[in-house]
């Protein structure tokens, strides 16, 4: 898990094809995390009696997250967000409750170039690369911060 330490993240990422049941693929994830203990570690440094580091493996406490998107994944972590939304936002907007403790803690900044319509505007291939192109921007701006 990455870390202060580390910033190695190994992930499984599955995309199923056919409906499944959230309660029974988070039953077997958990069984199948108690019955392979050695894939919930973390990389770390640990220095010897000389004062060498040397990469080994500590125990993971963080439980593996099952969701529909990486936007939880990374919320749970503790990531940063920028999240670009196509449709504005309606006066008085408060975004769900993960999501509004994300904003007041910093953690999460939801942007919208387009004004709010209540008509639920439909976005175009041509928004999506838009899109695209201002989280690239974004991106590109903060990494030169």
């Amino acid at each position: 898990m990455a870390g202060k330490e580390s910033s190695q993240t190994v992930r499984l990422t599955l995309h199923l094809q056919d409906d499944v049941d959230g309660a029974i693929l988070k039953e077997a994830v958990e069984a199948t995390r108690q019955r392979y203990p050695y894939h919930q570690v973390r990389l770390c440094t640990r220095g010897d009696e000389q004062g060498i580091a040397h990469y080994a493996f500590d125990d993971n406490p963080l439980p593996w997250v099952v969701t529909a998107g990486r936007q939880q994944v990374l919320m749970y972590e503790g990531h940063p967000i920028i999240c670009l939304t196509d449709n504005g936002f309606r006066d008085y907007y408060k975004p769900a409750d993960s999501l509004f403790e994300a904003c007041a803690a910093g953690r999460l900044l939801i942007l919208s170039p387009w004004p709010y319509d209540a008509g639920k505007r439909h976005i175009s291939r041509a928004d999506c690369v838009a899109l695209n192109a201002m989280a690239e921007e974004i991106c590109k701006h903060l990494s030169t911060s």
